[in-house]
């Protein structure tokens, strides 16, 4: 009798030890300092993993898990094998007001940032012939309604001028080839039927009516992006490009047409 009580009180005290262990693996996320001890997930080379490995709190998680897109890290999410992911807030938006059940965006940030497009260093010709198409485009409201129709509103940056005199369009036939990542929900990504849809492709398109260049989509691998642009088998890179001072070193980058944050994205 006296060995079952001793065997009852050390069953009794290992469920206690383990309940309370779980607790604390399982306890909500709802801030950057709770991912302390947690599995984080994030897009390889990608903002997102520079602006994680630029926190403090990169020293805390237990462990990063590197995905080859956001969609990916997500669904890991979603399984509960990852306990958060670090992606590009216009991404988590996305996302979270698809499934809001889902997807939780908290209100913390790791790092802001800006998209630009990206051109090879002496393209100044194509550079400046989309920046004039853009700033006509603002001028219009046309960036505007394509911000609407991707993000419930405009979120567009005001950054272009329009140009001086009407855009004549080119008829020889030039077509402007796009690299970008097509699993980047809402700014490029394949849809239902396979098609490439999304923010930058729907402002692209409409630049290259504009400037009458035939606009070639081109998925790329997002890791060798530069070396893309650098060999020519793309004009520029289009696609949640995130400007940073050693882009602007080795390439031409627009100025900025939309502001981001790298956010962290939990279960509720």
């Amino acid at each position: 009798m006296k060995k079952i009580l001793v065997c009852l009180m050390a069953l009794t005290m290992s469920v206690g030890l383990l309940a309370g262990c779980g607790s604390k693996a399982n306890a909500k996320i709802e801030s950057k300092a709770d991912l302390e001890g947690k599995v984080v997930a994030l897009q390889a080379d990608s903002s997102a993993e520079a602006a994680l490995a630029g926190d403090e709190i990169a020293s805390k998680v237990k462990e990063v898990v590197k995905f080859p897109d956001n969609i990916a890290a997500l669904n890991d999410l979603t399984a509960g094998r990852v306990d958060a992911v670090i992606l590009d807030e216009v991404v988590a938006n996305y996302y979270a007001a698809k499934d809001p059940e889902g997807f939780k965006v908290l209100d913390d940030s790791l790092a802001a940032e800006d998209y630009g497009i990206g051109f090879k260093k002496d393209n100044t010709e194509l550079h400046d012939k989309v920046v004039a198409a853009l700033g006509a485009m603002q001028a219009d409201g046309t960036t505007a309604q394509i911000s609407e129709k991707w993000f419930g509103k405009d979120i567009f940056v005001n950054n272009f001028e329009a140009p001086a005199e009407p855009i004549v369009p080119d008829t020889t036939g030039k077509k402007l080839v796009v690299g970008l990542d097509d699993s980047f929900p809402p700014m490029g990504f394949r849809d239902e039927n396979n098609e490439i849809v999304g923010f930058d492709i729907d402002l692209a398109k409409e630049v290259g009516k504009r400037i009458g260049y035939e606009v070639v989509l081109q998925p790329i691998d997002w890791a060798s992006k530069e070396l893309e642009l650098d060999t020519g088998n793309i004009d520029c890179i289009w696609n949640a490009f995130t400007i940073t001072p050693e882009r602007q070193e080795t390439m031409l980058m627009t100025a900025p047409y939309l502001a981001n944050n790298q956010v962290i994205v939990v279960k509720p």
